[in-house]
């Protein structure tokens, strides 16, 4: 079983960058990410990948409020 493992600070200052970033082209500013630990084992066996991770997040009421409030395209709803 092959395995990853980020558990430096360094290693998990740039996860938290990166998944920050991502988020946030999604969602808009306001959601910030703490990557606290990340583990990928590859599973040769089963042909499967296991993630298992260890995230803190924060989210800013105007994000959650604008995202219960939007519409749904298609729902019927004007």
């Amino acid at each position: 079983m092959d395995e990853v493992r980020f558990k430096s600070t360094f290693a998990q200052i740039m996860l938290s960058k990166i998944f920050t970033n991502l988020i946030e082209k999604k969602f808009g500013p306001g959601i910030e990410v703490f990557m606290n630990s990340l583990s990928i084992e590859k599973d040769a066996e089963k042909e499967a990948y296991y993630i298992k991770a260890d995230v803190e997040g924060y989210v800013s009421n105007k994000v959650v409020e604008d995202l219960i409030c939007k519409k749904r395209s298609g729902s019927g709803t004007n």
